[in-house]
C-alpha cells in the first residue's frame, strides 16, 4: 500500500483509501448538519469518529474502537506526567512534545476539545511560556474524565 495519512487520520481520506485498496465498498461517511454539529460539540467525544472506529476492523459491530480506547486509556496517564513534568521544568521543548503526543491521541479518539487544550499547551511550550500551563492542565483532566465517561458509555452500547 502506498498511501500515507497523517495522524489525526481524517475519516474521509481513510475511506477514500480503503476504496481504492479493498474491493467492498467501504461504508458511507455521515453528513454533519448544522443541528447535528451543534449537539456534537456539547459531547466530548466525537460521534463520527467512534462510529468510524466502530466500522474499522472485526465484522462485530465493536470494530477497533475497544482497542484503541484501551490504547488511549493506557496512554493518558502518562502523557499527563509528562506534561506536569515538563510544566515543573519551566515547559519549554519538553511541554511541545508532551503535548503534541496527547494531541494527537486526543485526536484520533475524537477527543477535539481534549486536543484543544493541548494544542494551547504547546503553544505555551513553542513561545518558552508556561504561564497558566497548571490551569490548562486541570482543563484538560477535566475534560479527560468527561471523555473516559463518554466512552464507557460508547463501549456499553457496543457491548
Amino acid at each position: 500500500m502506498d498511501d500515507y495519512l497523517a495522524k489525526p487520520v481524517d475519516a474521509a481520506a481513510l475511506q477514500a483509501a480503503l476504496a481504492r485498496w479493498v474491493p467492498e465498498p467501504a461504508a458511507q461517511a455521515l453528513a454533519v448538519t448544522g443541528a447535528v454539529r451543534a449537539a456534537t460539540e456539547r459531547r466530548a467525544v466525537d460521534q463520527d469518529r467512534l462510529a468510524m472506529l466502530r466500522g474499522l476492523g472485526p465484522d462485530d459491530g465493536r470494530g477497533l474502537l475497544p482497542a484503541t480506547v484501551e490504547a488511549f486509556r493506557k496512554d493518558v496517564p502518562g502523557r499527563i506526567a509528562a506534561l506536569q513534568a515538563a510544566l515543573d521544568d519551566g515547559g519549554g521543548e519538553a511541554l511541545v512534545r508532551a503535548a503534541h503526543a496527547l494531541k494527537g491521541s486526543a485526536a484520533n479518539i475524537g477527543a477535539g476539545r481534549a486536543a484543544a487544550i493541548c494544542a494551547e499547551l504547546e503553544g505555551l511550550g513553542r513561545a518558552g511560556n508556561h504561564d497558566g500551563g497548571i490551569d490548562l492542565v486541570r482543563r484538560l483532566e477535566a475534560e479527560l474524565r468527561r471523555v473516559d465517561a463518554e466512552l464507557d458509555a460508547a463501549l456499553e452500547v457496543d457491548g
